[in-house]
């Protein structure tokens, strides 16, 4: 996994198990930029019926914006994955290799302080 923002880049070649935090700096207006990649056909098992019984996948369980976190219902639902293979994945869980990109803009406490300028 690697992200980039504008003024930030983390690069993951090998996930650890388990949660992990990271922090980032990214200038706002700025874009956070998610990709995945390394998922191969090994990586998930399949029962004879199709079910799943083990998967690596990357969920993305908090986003934290100068310190405030965003609206849990927000995670599943305003994050879309686009794969390599060119399918659309709304969701924070992500089994497949591809991109997301998050938009930050100004928080509506810089507006309301006067503080945001650009």
């Amino acid at each position: 996994m690697e992200i980039i923002t504008n003024t930030d880049r983390i690069d993951m070649a090998e996930m650890p198990l388990g949660n992990s935090d990271y922090s980032m700096s990214v200038s706002v207006p700025g874009t956070i930029k998610i990709r995945t990649y390394g998922k191969g056909p090994r990586d998930t098992i399949i029962d004879k019926a199709g079910k799943i019984l083990k998967d690596k996948y990357i969920l993305l369980r908090d986003l934290k914006i100068d310190r405030m976190r965003v609206c849990d219902n927000w995670l599943p639902n305003g994050i879309t994955l686009h794969t390599k293979t060119g399918q659309t994945v709304q969701s924070n869980y992500w089994g497949f290799d591809g991109t997301v990109e998050i938009k930050i803009a100004p928080t509506v406490f810089r507006f309301l302080a006067g503080t945001y300028s650009r």
